[in-house]
């Protein structure tokens, strides 16, 4: 298994009285066969797999993932906002 680059912000992710220096922070797969990148605020996952599949949670509403909100109307603002920081955050 390759080697993760980069450092593990789990604990100011999953801390609500954390400060964090930006709203979203860029997540990518280690794996090539399953390749897909994501960014992740506080509140909110945005997941776009190589092969098309795109995912939003609400992760205030949903904090297991279990209601992919990527084409849901009432969200539409929310993930295109997450899909422009994806968009700014790629390496």
């Amino acid at each position: 298994m390759p080697t993760s680059r980069g450092i593990s912000l789990k604990e100011l992710i999953m801390d609500r009285q954390a400060s964090l220096s930006r709203q979203w922070v860029f997540i990518e797969s280690p794996r090539r066969a399953n390749n897909w990148q994501a960014v992740r605020s506080q509140d909110s996952k945005y997941v776009a797999h190589a092969k098309g599949f795109k995912g939003f949670y609400d992760l205030e509403a949903d904090p297991y993932e279990l209601t992919n909100r990527a084409n849901h109307p009432a969200y539409a603002a929310r993930v295109a906002e997450a899909q422009s920081a994806l968009a700014q955050l790629r390496p």
